[in-house]
């Protein structure tokens, strides 16, 4: 029989340190950088970076043995001074890497410490601190499930580099554990956890480079946070944990909420109104919100709801709103609503590009009579959805004056060449309603940016679905506010192409193969070479 038990759980109240994150590209990039070769000035100037160290220690350094070895060939030939003499100092480049978590410890410590500041400046500048086989926290993660060390190397990393403001922030890059061999190789030791190339290391200025480019400085939030001296209370977490019996692992599961735990319905409608950001411009009211990813149970009532299956990337709580609150007019834009205006019916339903082949492949077999469709709808997510509406009150209208975007008279546009203008943009957002990578077959988008001006906004809701090797759409809907006159213009603009004609109008603008591939995925550079299907213009005057 089963048997439930309240586990509690202590979580710190601090936020948590925010390490950078290193793409599998970047990582390999710089371990090419650092371990094998390193270009310089031209292309026939090779050199290994961190490779005499290695190479030195195998020629020179006999690994030790233990200390009776050592005193037993001390009495066998007299002492290692010969030996010693004899040996070639080592490479320039040993006084400018450290290896090690506690000798670099020790350093970041000395340069923490603003009050012996004579230590301080004698201390080396660290430009880098590489760490392998880490889990770096990240801001999902509680503190309990985060590896010490690496809060240890967040906190004095950030405290370093805040005490020298002069100097560029010491940066802290995460490798995978399996790269810890070939360090360790390259350095010539049993292993290798941490390494710290200090500035004006030679042969180093294009990886310290590319890494200042590539990597933000790590970040401790809680640092600035303390400064403000408000209390923070414990936080404690109750969980009710499910077990058969008696176990040896009965701590270790304790320690770790069930996953019934991860399915929350999180955030709550306080955290909701915490994290709505809002721009009053005018007669109007601009607001956004951005949160992470939805959590298993509110996807799964929001697939209830919609009777489709959501995409793989959905940001169900983030939300972008236009409003006139004196009229009551509003417009909103959600994931939701998005996704509500998805086919359900399978009406023109895509198929991948190699869905003949596979057909074909399996004439004669049984699977080739199951051309059924359970549960049809448009699995490509291509949305036409302008935003969800809230008309204006009736009693707060003239007499007879919409209270809704209509269509417009003809001759009526955005006026772009106002939007050109080089005006401060006093507020600017970029929110992400849902993404799905089609099954590794393309890319399906909703997102909505805007800026808002002194006297106008423009606000941009772009879908953006590629199928690849069969179809690109591009469906916006740019919604214009002049603030001087209370009038909102709404444009929709549908366009579409198949690939491989827009991949001929590609390389007929003169981009080489490669950059062509990397256009496909830029709706920016394709949405003028896609031909317009579809256009529709609403406009609204919410004036007295």
């Amino acid at each position: 029989m089963e048997k439930k038990k309240l586990v509690f759980s202590l979580e710190t109240p601090y936020s948590t340190p925010q390490w950078p994150e290193v793409p599998l590209e970047k990582q390999e990039t710089i371990l090419e950088l650092l371990h094998r070769e390193n270009m310089q000035l031209t292309k026939a100037a090779w050199s290994s970076l961190i490779s005499p160290l290695g190479e030195y220690r195998r020629r020179f350094i006999v690994p030790s043995k233990g200390k009776r070895d050592k005193r037993r060939k001390r009495k066998m030939n007299g002492g290692d001074d010969e030996m010693k003499t004899n040996m070639p100092p080592p490479p320039p480049l040993s006084s400018y890497v450290d290896v090690g978590m506690a000798g670099i410890s020790r350093v970041l410590e000395k340069l923490s410490a603003k009050s012996k500041e004579d230590e301080s400046a004698e201390t080396p500048w660290l430009s880098v601190i590489f760490v392998v086989g880490i889990e770096p926290p990240s801001s999902l993660s509680s503190a309990s499930s985060s590896s010490p060390l690496s809060w240890h190397f967040s906190q004095v990393v950030t405290t370093a580099s805040l005490a020298h403001p002069d100097k560029p922030p010491i940066r802290l890059v995460g490798f995978k554990r399996d790269v810890a061999d070939r360090l360790s190789e390259a350095l010539g030791l049993p292993r290798v956890s941490c390494i710290a190339l200090r500035e004006g290391c030679p042969q180093s200025e294009a990886l310290v480079e590319f890494i200042r480019e590539s990597i933000f400085p790590v970040d401790v939030p809680w640092l600035q946070d303390a400064k403000t001296a408000t209390f923070k209370p414990t936080k404690v977490k109750a969980t009710l944990n499910e077990s058969s019996g008696p176990s040896t692992d009965s701590a270790k599961m304790e320690m770790c909420p069930p996953p019934s735990a991860l399915d929350t319905s999180f955030p709550d409608p306080s955290h909701l109104s915490r994290a709505t950001e809002t721009w009053r411009q005018g007669n109007f009211s601009i607001s956004s919100r951005k949160l992470p990813i939805s959590k298993a149970g509110p996807i799964s009532d929001m697939e209830s709801r919609l009777g489709i299956p959501v995409p793989e990337m959905i940001f169900g709580e983030n939300l972008v709103t236009v409003s006139h609150p004196s009229s009551g007019w509003k417009l909103d834009f959600t994931a939701e609503a998005a996704l509500d205006a998805v086919d359900k019916t399978g009406a023109g339903m895509l198929q991948v590009s190699y869905a003949k082949e596979w057909a074909s492949s399996r004439e004669g077999c049984e699977e080739a009579d199951v051309k059924r469709v359970v549960r049809p709808f448009d699995w490509s997510y291509s949305a036409s959805y302008r935003g969800t509406e809230t008309p204006a009150a009736a009693e707060k209208r003239p007499e007879g004056a919409a209270n809704k975007l209509e269509d417009s008279p003809e001759g009526v546009e955005i006026p772009l060449g106002l939007l050109r203008r080089r005006d401060p943009i006093l507020f600017f957002e970029e929110v992400v309603l849902y993404e799905s990578e089609l099954d590794d077959n393309g890319v399906s988008m909703y997102s909505v940016k805007l800026r808002v001006h002194e006297k106008r906004m423009l606000l941009l809701a772009r879908l953006f679905m590629r199928l690849d090797g069969v179809v690109i759409r591009v469906r916006d809907t740019r919604v214009y506010v002049d603030f001087e006159k209370d009038e909102v213009i709404r444009e929709w603009c549908a366009r579409e192409d198949k690939v491989e004609n827009l991949k001929r109008n590609l390389r007929m603008s003169g981009l080489l193969p490669d950059d062509v591939n990397a256009a496909l995925r830029d709706a920016n550079q394709v949405v003028e070479l896609l031909p317009m299907v579809e256009k529709q213009i609403e406009d609204l005057s919410l004036g007295s």
